[in-house]
């Protein structure tokens, strides 16, 4: 039967455990620091030191892998350092124009092929847009030596949105025809015979 407001309720009763509270710490559970307590949680572990070091490493080497090495290609076309490494290679990204894969087939050397050729189509060779028209320059040899040298209007043999104004000079071509008989204008005249030598003296 349900009882009425006014009748007191029975008293609570709470289960008392029978076993005392445990005194010794399970087997592999450490004392907790003085910081775990004021705190309320466990230390963070320390990571090693290839776990500390690795992320810092990885992006340095993200922001040296693109300027590897090219000094070096751009010092094995003439007028390289110009452009610096837009010569061979995007500005923006990884990828080479089309000027880098050819440098690259030609074991990065610039050969009279490479230079007589018009890589990027806008009807300038690429000797022409490196300031190497005739293309007789070498690595190593000195670019203001070249005909016609200027550091000024230097283009990107790879690009075809950049276009020198140069327009192509004459150049002087090497005969190597056996064939052909010299000019006459070009014949030395036979030189005069030589007096005797003196008598020796007595």
């Amino acid at each position: 039967p349900r009882s009425s407001p006014s009748s007191p309720r029975p008293p609570l009763s709470f289960a008392i455990p029978s076993a005392p509270w445990p005194t010794a710490r399970p087997p592999g559970m450490r004392k907790p620091t003085r910081s775990c307590r004021a705190v309320g949680h466990l230390p963070r572990p320390t990571p090693p030191l290839t776990a500390r070091w690795l992320p810092p490493c990885l992006a340095l080497g993200l922001l040296l892998r693109p300027t590897e090495a090219r000094p070096t290609y751009v010092s094995l076309v003439p007028n390289g350092w110009v452009n610096g490494q837009a010569t061979g290679h995007q500005m923006n990204n990884e990828d080479n124009r089309e000027f880098g894969y050819e440098f690259s087939e030609a074991e990065y050397v610039w050969t009279e092929e490479l230079c007589h050729d018009d890589t990027d189509g806008d009807g300038k060779s690429n000797g022409l847009e490196l300031g190497d028209p005739c293309c007789v320059w070498y690595a190593g040899a000195d670019v203001s030596q070249l005909r016609g040298f200027s550091m000024i209007d230097i283009s990107l043999p790879g690009d075809d949105r950049s276009t020198t104004s140069r327009t192509m000079p004459v150049c002087e071509e090497d005969d190597d025809d056996d064939d052909e008989s010299p000019s006459p204008h070009s014949q030395a005249s036979p030189s005069p015979p030589l007096p005797p030598p003196p008598p020796p003296p007595p």
